[in-house]
This record gives structure tokens, sequence and C-alpha cells, in this order.
């Protein structure tokens, strides 16, 4: 056997060692099962929304009068209730995996505080919970809820039907 033969033979051996290893090996990291964005939420008792865009410090501010909608920001417009109710009910369904929980990467994402794409505003039972929304890249969006460091990617978000824009 020639030198050659000989460095080849023991690199296939380190390699078989090294296959063995991460073969046999535990892995006790699991996937993160994706969980609701906003638990416990229910679209009925919702009693206000409030949209806001990037770069705008006016968005629609929709509220509950009764069994139906007013657009607040336009002199108590009446709402189609069929299309809030479109606009809600997905809001309920949204699961999401953790993506990071750095604060630096808000900015990034655009779900910072003040750098986002949206933000949304829920009122039910007097308490106001405030979700963030970045822009959709394939079919996951980054959402963060306020007051938490975690960003979370989120599919199906209705990003269409919550406008800043009353229409």
């Amino acid at each position: 056997m020639n030198k050659l033969n000989k460095i080849l033979g023991v690199m296939v051996a380190v390699q078989l060692v090294l296959t063995l290893f991460v073969l046999l090996r535990s892995d006790d990291t699991k996937a993160e099962r994706p969980k609701p964005v906003l638990a416990g939420f229910d679209p009925v008792a919702v009693t206000r929304l409030q949209v806001f865009e990037a770069g705008s410090d006016k968005g629609v501010d929709l509220v509950k009068q009764g069994p139906s909608w007013v657009l607040a920001s336009q002199w108590n417009y009446p709402v189609d209730n069929a299309k809030l109710d479109a606009a809600l009910a997905p809001l309920g369904k949204l699961v999401a995996g953790e993506i990071t929980a750095s604060p630096a990467k808000h900015k990034q994402l655009r779900v910072g505080d003040k750098d986002f794409d949206k933000k949304v505003i829920l009122t039910a039972g007097g308490k106001d919970t405030t979700l963030f929304v970045g822009a959709t890249k394939g079919k996951t969006t980054p959402v963060r809820l306020g007051g938490d460091d975690r960003v979370l990617g989120a599919s199906g978000v209705p990003t269409g039907a919550l406008s800043a824009v009353a229409r």
C-alpha cells in the first residue's frame, strides 16, 4: 500500500465514525408545534378594532354600536358587518411558531413598536390587545404581540382585510 491509499483509508474510517456518531446520538430537540397567537380570542367579543399602517399616524377606527359596526374615524359611517367578520374570524385561528425572541430583530422583521407594516389594536372586554404585523414572505407573516419580545411566524394573516384605509 502506498502513502495515498493509507491516507484515503484513514479518511474513510473517520467518515464512518462520524456517520455512526450522528446516527446513534439521542436528539431530544423537537420542532415546536405552532401555537395560537391570540389564545382565547373570540371575534364576537371584540368591541373596537383599530388598524394603523407604517408611516401614518392616522388609521381606521371601527367601533361596535349595538349589533352593528361604525367607522368612528369617519363620522360613524356604517360598516358592512360581513366584511368585518371576515377580517376578525381568521385572527382567532392564527397559529404560529417562534421565529426569534431578540428585540434587535423587530425593526428588520417590521414588527417593532415604531417600525411596523401594520399595527392592529383589538378591544374586547375593555382590554386592548396590540398585534404588530410585518411583511409577508412566502406563506409566513411575522407577527408580534405588544409587550412581548417574541416574534412569531404565522400563516393565514388577513393582511388584505386589515387595511388602514377606509374603503
